[in-house]
C-alpha cells in the first residue's frame, strides 16, 4: 500500500461517516415536532409501533405529529397529537393508527365526523381505534385455514361413518308385486 492509498481510504470514512451524520440530522429533524400546533389527546388500548413524531393525516395530507405517548391509568395509552393551526377537528372525529403499507411505520388518520363544532386546544378524541398488529392477523388467518382444513379433512375421510352415508338416508322402497304375466298366442 502507498501512502497515497491511505490518504484515499482515510478520507472516504471521513467522507461516508459525514454523509451518516447528514442524513441522521434530516431524518431527526423530519420527526421533530412543529411547535406551532394546539394539542388534542386520544387514548388508545394498543398503540403498537406509533412513536413520537409520526404524521397525523386527514385524508392522506399531514395535518400535524404525535408529540408524546404515556401510559395512562388503566393500562391504556395517551397519545398527544400536535394539530397544525389553522386545521380543524369536528368533535366527533375518530383517530385511527395505520400502517404506511403492510410493514411500513404507523400514523395517525384523523377520520373527521360531520359536527359542526370543533375541538379545542387540549381536548380529548372520544372515539377510537387500536393499531392493527399484522402478526395477531396473520395469526387469525393461520388457525382459520388450519380449521377449514381439518373440517375438509373430516368430510372426506374414508374412515368415519358421516362421509360415507348420508345424515338422513330415505327409506328403502318396497319391491313391487310381482303379477302374472298373460301370454296371448
Amino acid at each position: 500500500m502507498h501512502f497515497g492509498e491511505r490518504e484515499d481510504i482515510g478520507l472516504g470514512v471521513v467522507v461516508c461517516l459525514l454523509g451518516g451524520l447528514l442524513l441522521t440530522w434530516l431524518h431527526g429533524r423530519d420527526t421533530m415536532p412543529a411547535s406551532d400546533g394546539y394539542p388534542l389527546y386520544a387514548g388508545f388500548s394498543r398503540s403498537d409501533g406509533l412513536a413520537e413524531g409520526a404524521p397525523v393525516r386527514v385524508a392522506g395530507i399531514d395535518v400535524g405529529v404525535v408529540a408524546n405517548l404515556e401510559l395512562q391509568g388503566g393500562f391504556q395509552s395517551r397519545v398527544m397529537l400536535l394539530i397544525d393551526n389553522g386545521v380543524g377537528v369536528p368533535a366527533d372525529t375518530a383517530a385511527v393508527i395505520h400502517t404506511d403499507g403492510l410493514f411500513g411505520a404507523k400514523f395517525v388518520e384523523l377520520e373527521p365526523g360531520g359536527a359542526a363544532d370543533m375541538l379545542k386546544s387540549g381536548d380529548s378524541i372520544a372515539f377510537t381505534q387500536d393499531s392493527l398488529i399484522v402478526e395477531d392477523l396473520l395469526d387469525r388467518l393461520v388457525a382459520m385455514a388450519k380449521a377449514q382444513q381439518a373440517k375438509c379433512a373430516d368430510a372426506l375421510s374414508p374412515d368415519t361413518d358421516t362421509a360415507r352415508a348420508p345424515a338422513n338416508p330415505a327409506p328403502a322402497a318396497a319391491p313391487a308385486p310381482l303379477l302374472p304375466i298373460d301370454k296371448k298366442d
